[in-house]
């Protein structure tokens, strides 16, 4: 159950962000609240996540424990994550692997792999040829996620904006869309030292990432 702290704290985030960027609710189909029990079992740090099919699942207990700003940050970045997998029209859990498989592919300039195939969208390619082939690449790895680089500082590098984005294509669409969301002339900032950051956030602008407010600030 959900207490009426977390109920009243989801739905404050929930119009805030509908203020701000109303289409950007489009992409949820249904939210899912999962209990201290399976925060415990599966002992992530995470306040939601995002899954197929336009789900959206959050830690029922931190809607009371953590504020509204890294709520709405870790909401916006699992929308973020939904959206990509529209583009890619990623209906299934298997076909999200599937993709990282091809992105793989692409990255390693294979044309094919025993694992399977899948065509990739132009905003993929795109966004992988600026990318180039540095996931993973540089960070401490730990459960296949990078969580800080190397020399232990997490700032913008090698075309991320932080050590996370190196974990993947999904993590490194998401990061950066979050901070255009969150702050916008942070990313402004870092985008003008930054020409791959830079690249990406005209991409995301492209495709119809940034909405509302935010997209009046960092698209134009």
């Amino acid at each position: 159950t959900l207490s009426d702290k977390g109920f009243n704290t989801l739905r404050r985030i929930m119009i805030s962000i509908n203020n701000d960027s109303p289409k950007l609710l489009e992409s949820i189909k249904s939210i899912d609240l999962q209990n201290e029990l399976i925060y415990e079992t599966t002992q992530t740090n995470v306040a939601a996540s995002a899954q197929s099919r336009g789900r959206v699942f959050i830690q029922g207990h931190k809607l009371s424990e953590t504020n509204d700003k890294e709520i709405r940050g870790s909401l916006v970045h699992e929308i973020i994550h939904l959206k990509h997998f529209e583009i890619e029209n990623l209906t299934e859990d298997s076909d999200v692997l599937l993709y990282e498989y091809s992105v793989e592919d692409y990255l390693e300039k294979r044309e094919y792999s025993w694992r399977g195939k899948m065509q990739l969208s132009s905003f993929t390619r795109k966004w992988l040829d600026i990318s180039g082939d540095n996931y993973k690449k540089d960070c401490f790895l730990q459960d296949n996620h990078c969580y800080h680089w190397k020399d232990g500082k997490d700032g913008p590098r090698n075309g991320f904006i932080e050590a996370y984005g190196a974990t993947s294509i999904f993590e490194d669409i998401a990061k950066i869309t979050e901070a255009g969301y969150s702050d916008q002339n942070r990313l402004k900032g870092i985008a003008k030292q930054d020409d791959k950051i830079r690249q990406k956030v005209a991409l995301l602008c492209e495709y119809g990432f940034f909405e509302g407010k935010t997209k009046n600030e960092i698209c134009n």
